[in-house]
């Protein structure tokens, strides 16, 4: 996905748009900070040709894929981790976070 900035192949092409998606997460998941963003703009730049052909329309089709399945990972983790937050923490925040029930005794 790197090497596909200024020109790609034939079998360029083909391999990306054959690539299964599960490819693309490992390889997005594998790189960060400029190295991750080249990645995206170049198979991203697909959609931006006017006549692409099938094998150009995939590639990004596939990526986006990808990219809603590693949101998908993220955002199961988070839940994850604040549910267990919530329940180590639950035995100390409960009682200054839930309202008391007035004592009758006290009511007039």
């Amino acid at each position: 996905m790197m090497a596909i900035k200024d020109g790609w192949g034939e079998s360029q092409l083909t391999t990306l748009a054959t690539a299964p998606v599960d490819e693309y997460r490992k390889a997005f998941k594998a790189h960060s900070g400029q190295e991750l963003r080249r990645m995206l703009a170049n198979v991203f730049q697909f959609e931006r040709i006017v006549n692409a052909s099938e094998e150009m329309r995939e590639v990004p089709r596939r990526a986006r894929e990808a990219l809603k399945q590693i949101g998908s990972e993220v955002a199961d983790q988070r839940a994850t981790r604040g549910a267990l937050w919530r329940e180590l923490l639950s035995p100390w925040v409960r009682p200054f976070c839930l309202p008391q029930k007035p004592d009758p005794s006290t009511i007039d």
